[in-house]
Order: C-alpha cells, then structure tokens, then sequence
C-alpha cells in the first residue's frame, strides 16, 4: 500500500508556480508535457493534489492575464502608461502584503498609510487622464484630494 504524504498548501502553491513557469519555459500544451513536468517536479504527489496545483496555475494565469488586460486598456488613456500598470499591480501588491499580515507572515508597518499615500503621489501625475474609479478606494481617497508637494531638499553641488 502505497504511503500518502500529506502536501500542505503552500506547497501546492509554490509547485504551482512551478509548473506554470515549466510550462512556459518548455511550451508545454497538451495534458502529457503537463503530467511529464508534474511526474518530474511533484512525485510524492497524489493525483488529487496535482488536479489542485493544475487548479491553482489555471486560475492564477486567468487573474493575470485578465488584470494585464484590463491594466493595459486603462493604460491606453493615461499620461504614461507604463506607470499606469505599475499602479494597477502595486494594488495587488498591497492585497498580497496585507493578507501576509494577516496570516503572520510578517508584521505590518505602523508607517503603511503613509507610505501608500507616497506611492500613489509619485503615481498621480502620471494617472492623467485615467478615471479614479480604476482604482481602489485607498487608490480613489487619495486622488480626491489635493495633490501634495514633496518638500525640496537643497542639494549642494560642486561648482
């Protein structure tokens, strides 16, 4: 009788993340050169858990593909549109860290607030002509009001 090992999330997620760069790196389209890079990377998994990491990699690539999609017809309207998709991702970033968080990955910092406030000022000029109804609330609050000045810093520079 064969021994089960039992897989924890986490690394049904990190052999998700695997798979999903195998597959890219190796063009692997049909369900053999997927079970091969599985049968390769995961053995010790059960058929169960390879249908989940298949599961994760499906949805995970939808997400992305679908917010690249949506990032990029945002992008289409704004000031510089490469900053645009870069404020469409730091969202997700701040989804990613305050969920860590939450699951006591890491602690928060007190300074968060603030630190976002910046970000999204650094942003703002950029986000031009992109409707603030883009973007989350904290993304929105912060565009409502008026933007704020970065104080100048004198810089010596030699002569």
């Amino acid at each position: 009788m064969p021994l089960h090992t039992l897989h924890t999330l986490e690394d049904l997620i990190v052999a998700s993340h695997n798979l999903h760069h195998a597959m890219l790196d190796e063009g692997a389209t049909t369900p053999a050169a997927v079970a091969a890079i599985l049968d390769q990377q995961t053995p010790s998994f059960s058929a169960a858990d390879r249908r989940a990491i298949m599961r994760l990699v499906a949805a995970t690539a939808g997400y992305v593909a679908t917010a690249l999609d949506e990032a990029m017809l945002t992008a289409m309207d704004s000031a510089r549109w490469t900053h645009t998709i870069a404020a469409v991702a730091l969202q997700d970033r701040w989804v990613s860290y305050d969920l860590q968080v939450c699951l006591g990955d890491h602690p928060d910092d007190p300074k968060k607030a603030e630190l976002r406030n910046r970000e999204i000022e650094y942003l703002r000029a950029s986000l031009t002509g992109v409707s603030a109804n883009t973007f989350g609330r904290l993304f929105q609050d912060q565009l409502a009001q008026p933007a704020v000045q970065e104080q100048q810093h004198d810089v010596w520079t030699p002569s």
